[in-house]
């Protein structure tokens, strides 16, 4: 299978699960997992969407469900998205006030968190 799915080259992502693989991929029906199935890494605190809570079986039930669907994914993303901004929130001055791509924030949360490690090491030192 690969990585050809993947939405952007993401230098942190060692590989991807079979699950993974096949939710990008389309195949495995991935419709039919329950929230917590399709990103089993993520915490289920994200709300449903409330259309996925009154499914109906009315003739359009495919319609409704690619609504469903939707609403669930933007909320996800929404979800995701507010992370993100907090993370970026708790980086140094320089970099929490600008708009930086996903991959960026990680990467300078990742260099940052050994800087205040280092920082913390040397005030319990200098406490000694």
């Amino acid at each position: 299978m690969g990585h050809q799915h993947q939405m952007f080259n993401d230098p942190f992502a060692s590989s991807m699960s079979s699950l993974e693989e096949d939710m990008f991929s389309g195949a495995g029906g991935y419709h039919h997992l329950t929230p917590s199935m399709q990103w089993p890494g993520l915490d289920n605190d994200i709300p449903s969407a409330p259309a996925a809570n009154n499914a109906t079986s009315s003739g359009g039930s495919g319609s409704h469900r690619k609504m469903s669907h939707n609403a669930y994914e933007r909320d996800r993303r929404k979800q995701l998205n507010e992370q993100y901004s907090s993370l970026r929130s708790l980086l140094p001055d320089d970099d929490h006030n600008k708009k930086m791509s996903i991959p960026t924030t990680v990467s300078r949360v990742i260099k940052y968190i050994p800087e205040l490690q280092k920082e913390v090491d040397g005030l319990e030192k200098k406490k000694e």
